[in-house]
């Protein structure tokens, strides 16, 4: 007996009508940072703009900002742990994402929720890269 085991695959992608399908979908899982842990409930690939886009949905609970006062910057901020991990750890490669003409650049997003509300962020690789690099938000 013979066991395959396939730790990425290749997705191809077409024109699209709009909407944005989840690709590779799995989890949920816990991941630990920096001794801290968080509660992923999927990871997933969209294709926004041409561009595949890593993305985590997470479950923030009690840790959530306040979604009411919210802005980007400070959401980048509330999640960048989870976004500083997915690009130093090159989780958005697992799976190559093509287009017609070729790979697609990828960017990497997170959805917090508490459970009834939540908010978005999405960032370029090279963005992130170049935050990382000068130490954070």
């Amino acid at each position: 007996m013979v066991a395959v085991v396939i730790t990425a695959c290749q997705v191809n992608v077409g024109p699209s009508d709009g909407g944005y399908a989840r690709m590779d979908a799995r989890g949920p899982e816990v991941w630990t940072i920096e001794g801290r842990s968080y509660r992923v409930q999927s990871t997933y690939y969209l294709v926004i703009d041409n561009q595949a886009q890593f993305t985590v949905d997470y479950l923030c609970g009690d840790v959530c900002p306040d979604f009411t006062t919210l802005d980007d910057f400070t959401a980048f901020k509330a999640v960048y742990p989870l976004v500083k991990h997915m690009v130093e750890s090159k989780l958005y490669e697992r799976t190559a994402v093509q287009g017609k003409n070729g790979p697609l650049p990828y960017s990497v997003g997170v959805s917090m929720t508490d459970g009834r509300r939540g908010y978005r962020v999405r960032r370029p690789v090279d963005s992130v890269l170049a935050t990382i690099k000068s130490g954070g938000p």
